[in-house]
Protein backbone atom coordinates (compact mmCIF):
# COMPACT_ATOMS: atom_id res chain seq x y z
CA UNK A 1 0.00 0.00 0.00
CA UNK A 2 1.69 3.32 -1.05
CA UNK A 3 2.23 6.12 1.69
CA UNK A 4 1.44 9.44 1.40
CA UNK A 5 2.98 12.60 2.79
CA UNK A 6 1.29 16.17 3.14
CA UNK A 7 4.55 18.21 1.98
CA UNK A 8 5.58 21.68 1.45
CA UNK A 9 8.71 21.49 -0.48
CA UNK A 10 9.19 21.05 -4.56
CA UNK A 11 12.23 18.82 -4.68
CA UNK A 12 12.19 15.23 -5.11
CA UNK A 13 13.23 14.38 -1.49
CA UNK A 14 10.16 13.67 0.83
CA UNK A 15 9.65 14.87 4.02
CA UNK A 16 8.66 12.51 6.10
CA UNK A 17 7.57 15.27 8.56
CA UNK A 18 4.16 13.90 10.42
CA UNK A 19 3.14 17.97 12.28
CA UNK A 20 -0.19 17.73 10.67
CA UNK A 21 -0.99 15.01 13.29
CA UNK A 22 -0.09 17.04 16.24
CA UNK A 23 -1.92 18.29 18.79
CA UNK A 24 -5.38 17.81 18.03
CA UNK A 25 -4.99 15.54 15.14
CA UNK A 26 -3.29 12.66 17.00
CA UNK A 27 -5.77 10.29 16.17
CA UNK A 28 -4.86 10.75 12.24
CA UNK A 29 -2.99 7.34 10.47
CA UNK A 30 0.95 8.46 9.05
CA UNK A 31 0.79 7.88 5.81
CA UNK A 32 -2.86 7.56 5.19
CA UNK A 33 -4.39 9.76 2.00
CA UNK A 34 -7.87 9.73 3.94
CA UNK A 35 -6.42 10.88 6.99
CA UNK A 36 -4.51 13.28 5.12
CA UNK A 37 -8.17 14.25 3.08
CA UNK A 38 -10.07 14.79 6.52
CA UNK A 39 -7.25 16.99 8.19
CA UNK A 40 -7.25 19.34 4.81
CA UNK A 41 -10.99 19.60 4.47
CA UNK A 42 -10.94 21.12 8.06
CA UNK A 43 -9.31 24.14 6.90
CA UNK A 44 -11.02 26.95 4.07
CA UNK A 45 -7.52 27.27 2.65
CA UNK A 46 -3.97 26.98 2.06
CA UNK A 47 -3.30 29.88 3.78
CA UNK A 48 -5.57 28.75 6.89
CA UNK A 49 -4.01 25.47 6.78
CA UNK A 50 -0.07 26.72 6.34
CA UNK A 51 -1.22 29.01 9.49
CA UNK A 52 -1.71 26.19 11.44
CA UNK A 53 1.15 23.76 10.32
CA UNK A 54 3.78 27.32 10.64
CA UNK A 55 2.03 27.31 14.42
CA UNK A 56 2.92 23.72 15.15
CA UNK A 57 5.92 23.83 14.02
CA UNK A 58 7.04 26.85 16.29
CA UNK A 59 5.70 25.06 19.06
CA UNK A 60 8.03 21.82 18.40
CA UNK A 61 10.74 24.05 17.54
CA UNK A 62 10.47 25.28 21.32
CA UNK A 63 9.69 22.42 22.83
CA UNK A 64 13.26 20.75 20.88
CA UNK A 65 11.57 18.25 18.61
CA UNK A 66 12.70 19.70 15.73
CA UNK A 67 15.56 21.83 15.12
CA UNK A 68 14.54 23.89 11.83
CA UNK A 69 11.36 25.18 9.96
CA UNK A 70 10.36 24.66 6.87
CA UNK A 71 9.76 27.12 4.16
CA UNK A 72 5.88 27.69 4.62
CA UNK A 73 5.94 29.86 1.18
CA UNK A 74 6.61 25.99 -0.97
CA UNK A 75 2.96 25.17 -2.15
CA UNK A 76 1.48 22.07 -0.37
CA UNK A 77 1.39 18.91 -1.98
CA UNK A 78 0.09 15.40 -1.08
CA UNK A 79 3.16 13.26 -2.73
CA UNK A 80 3.92 9.68 -2.73
CA UNK A 81 6.11 6.89 -4.01
CA UNK A 82 5.87 5.00 -7.38
CA UNK A 83 8.07 2.99 -8.33
CA UNK A 84 11.05 4.37 -6.93
CA UNK A 85 10.05 7.78 -7.83
CA UNK A 86 8.54 10.37 -5.79
CA UNK A 87 4.75 11.72 -7.69
CA UNK A 88 2.26 14.31 -6.66
CA UNK A 89 -1.47 13.75 -6.48
CA UNK A 90 -3.43 15.92 -9.42
CA UNK A 91 -5.69 18.99 -8.94
CA UNK A 92 -4.42 19.75 -5.81
CA UNK A 93 -5.45 19.71 -2.07
CA UNK A 94 -9.39 19.37 -0.81
CA UNK A 95 -10.30 22.52 2.15
CA UNK A 96 -14.17 22.85 3.69
CA UNK A 97 -16.01 23.52 0.57
CA UNK A 98 -14.56 20.54 -1.29
CA UNK A 99 -15.75 17.79 0.97
CA UNK A 100 -19.34 17.96 -0.51
CA UNK A 101 -17.52 15.95 -3.76
CA UNK A 102 -16.18 13.03 -0.97
CA UNK A 103 -19.80 12.38 -0.51
CA UNK A 104 -21.19 9.44 -2.58
CA UNK A 105 -24.78 11.06 -3.85
CA UNK A 106 -23.35 14.67 -4.42
CA UNK A 107 -20.57 12.95 -6.51
CA UNK A 108 -22.92 11.14 -8.31
CA UNK A 109 -25.70 13.52 -9.04
CA UNK A 110 -22.86 16.21 -9.92
CA UNK A 111 -21.36 13.69 -12.57
CA UNK A 112 -24.59 12.92 -13.63
CA UNK A 113 -25.23 17.22 -14.38
CA UNK A 114 -22.84 16.75 -16.61
CA UNK A 115 -23.42 13.79 -18.85
CA UNK A 116 -24.58 16.10 -21.99
CA UNK A 117 -21.32 17.78 -21.94
CA UNK A 118 -19.07 15.84 -24.17
CA UNK A 119 -15.82 16.76 -22.83
CA UNK A 120 -16.64 15.86 -19.52
CA UNK A 121 -17.07 12.82 -20.79
CA UNK A 122 -14.20 11.98 -22.80
CA UNK A 123 -11.86 13.55 -20.12
CA UNK A 124 -13.76 11.09 -17.67
CA UNK A 125 -13.03 8.45 -19.74
CA UNK A 126 -9.44 9.12 -20.54
CA UNK A 127 -8.71 9.55 -16.82
CA UNK A 128 -10.62 6.65 -15.53
CA UNK A 129 -11.70 4.49 -18.44
CA UNK A 130 -8.74 1.79 -18.31
CA UNK A 131 -7.64 2.80 -14.57
CA UNK A 132 -9.70 0.62 -12.03
CA UNK A 133 -7.16 -2.05 -10.22
CA UNK A 134 -10.53 -4.34 -10.19
CA UNK A 135 -10.54 -5.67 -13.58
CA UNK A 136 -12.17 -8.76 -12.26
CA UNK A 137 -15.03 -7.04 -11.98
CA UNK A 138 -17.40 -7.84 -14.18
CA UNK A 139 -19.37 -4.57 -15.37
CA UNK A 140 -16.10 -3.14 -15.73
CA UNK A 141 -14.87 -3.93 -19.48
CA UNK A 142 -18.72 -3.29 -20.55
CA UNK A 143 -18.72 0.44 -18.70
CA UNK A 144 -15.36 1.17 -21.13
CA UNK A 145 -16.90 -0.32 -24.06
CA UNK A 146 -20.37 1.30 -23.21
CA UNK A 147 -18.28 5.15 -22.84
CA UNK A 148 -16.57 4.79 -26.02
CA UNK A 149 -19.60 3.90 -28.07
CA UNK A 150 -21.39 6.26 -26.19
CA UNK A 151 -18.92 9.02 -26.82
CA UNK A 152 -18.87 8.09 -30.64
CA UNK A 153 -22.56 8.48 -30.84
CA UNK A 154 -22.43 11.35 -28.81
CA UNK A 155 -20.30 13.18 -31.88
CA UNK A 156 -23.02 12.57 -34.31
CA UNK A 157 -25.65 13.48 -31.76
CA UNK A 158 -27.52 9.52 -31.61
CA UNK A 159 -27.21 8.28 -27.81
CA UNK A 160 -29.37 6.69 -24.91
CA UNK A 161 -29.70 8.97 -22.28
CA UNK A 162 -31.02 6.71 -19.91
CA UNK A 163 -28.54 3.74 -20.69
CA UNK A 164 -26.16 6.46 -20.00
CA UNK A 165 -27.75 7.64 -16.64
CA UNK A 166 -27.41 3.82 -15.85
CA UNK A 167 -23.88 3.07 -17.31
CA UNK A 168 -22.94 6.52 -15.62
CA UNK A 169 -23.56 5.33 -12.07
CA UNK A 170 -21.94 2.31 -12.52
CA UNK A 171 -19.44 3.58 -13.73
CA UNK A 172 -19.02 5.50 -10.45
CA UNK A 173 -19.51 2.73 -8.31
CA UNK A 174 -16.78 -0.01 -10.02
CA UNK A 175 -14.33 3.52 -9.63
CA UNK A 176 -14.87 4.19 -6.22
CA UNK A 177 -16.14 1.20 -3.89
CA UNK A 178 -14.82 -2.19 -2.97
CA UNK A 179 -15.13 -5.20 -4.74
CA UNK A 180 -14.70 -9.08 -4.18
CA UNK A 181 -14.61 -11.41 -6.92
CA UNK A 182 -17.73 -13.66 -6.68
CA UNK A 183 -19.09 -12.14 -3.58
CA UNK A 184 -19.72 -8.33 -5.23
CA UNK A 185 -19.22 -5.05 -3.54
CA UNK A 186 -17.75 -5.45 0.28
CA UNK A 187 -19.77 -3.69 3.11
CA UNK A 188 -18.51 -2.81 6.28
CA UNK A 189 -20.56 -3.72 9.80
CA UNK A 190 -22.71 -1.83 9.34
CA UNK A 191 -23.83 -2.47 5.69
CA UNK A 192 -21.91 0.63 4.38
CA UNK A 193 -20.19 0.05 0.88
CA UNK A 194 -16.40 0.40 1.18
CA UNK A 195 -14.75 3.15 -0.33
CA UNK A 196 -11.46 3.02 -2.52
CA UNK A 197 -10.02 5.98 -0.79
CA UNK A 198 -7.51 6.62 -3.87
CA UNK A 199 -9.94 6.04 -6.09
CA UNK A 200 -12.60 8.15 -4.39
CA UNK A 201 -9.80 11.12 -3.92
CA UNK A 202 -8.71 10.83 -8.23
CA UNK A 203 -11.77 11.11 -9.08
CA UNK A 204 -13.84 13.69 -6.17
CA UNK A 205 -10.76 16.36 -7.34
CA UNK A 206 -11.02 15.82 -10.75
CA UNK A 207 -14.78 16.35 -10.93
CA UNK A 208 -14.08 19.35 -8.46
CA UNK A 209 -10.72 20.77 -10.94
CA UNK A 210 -14.12 20.57 -14.16
CA UNK A 211 -16.26 21.99 -12.22
CA UNK A 212 -14.40 24.81 -11.38
CA UNK A 213 -12.83 25.47 -14.83
CA UNK A 214 -15.99 25.55 -16.00
CA UNK A 215 -18.05 27.87 -13.30
CA UNK A 216 -14.91 30.19 -14.16
CA UNK A 217 -15.65 30.08 -17.67
CA UNK A 218 -19.03 31.33 -17.27
CA UNK A 219 -17.93 34.01 -15.35
CA UNK A 220 -15.66 35.38 -17.96
CA UNK A 221 -18.15 34.71 -20.35
CA UNK A 222 -20.55 37.00 -18.68
CA UNK A 223 -18.13 39.60 -17.36
CA UNK A 224 -16.94 39.99 -21.11
CA UNK A 225 -20.76 40.17 -22.63
CA UNK A 226 -21.43 43.26 -19.62
CA UNK A 227 -18.23 44.92 -21.03
CA UNK A 228 -19.74 44.77 -24.24
CA UNK A 229 -22.67 46.19 -23.14
CA UNK A 230 -21.02 48.99 -21.43
CA UNK A 231 -19.08 49.49 -24.25
CA UNK A 232 -22.20 49.83 -26.74
CA UNK A 233 -23.86 51.92 -23.59
CA UNK A 234 -26.55 48.89 -23.81
CA UNK A 235 -27.22 49.32 -19.88
CA UNK A 236 -29.39 51.81 -18.65
CA UNK A 237 -27.89 54.56 -16.55
CA UNK A 238 -24.59 53.63 -18.93
CA UNK A 239 -23.09 56.61 -21.25
CA UNK A 240 -22.67 55.26 -24.95
CA UNK A 241 -18.86 55.82 -25.75
CA UNK A 242 -19.25 55.23 -29.61
CA UNK A 243 -21.62 58.19 -29.25
CA UNK A 244 -20.12 61.78 -31.21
Amino acid sequence: MAKYYLTLNTTQKIMNDVIWTYGTYEHCKPNDLESIDNFCMDFDSARELKGYLSAVAIRRYQEGIITEFQNFNNELKIRYRYNKEIKSLSYGIPYTKDRKYFDYEYLRETIQSLKNDSDFLLGLFNHFGGSSNQSFNPKKASLDKFFYNSLSLKNRGEYDKSELFFAIDDFIRVQIFEYEKGQGYKVDKEGRLIYKWRQLHDLAMYVRHYQENKDKAKEEITDLEEIKLILRGKIPGQLDLFDK
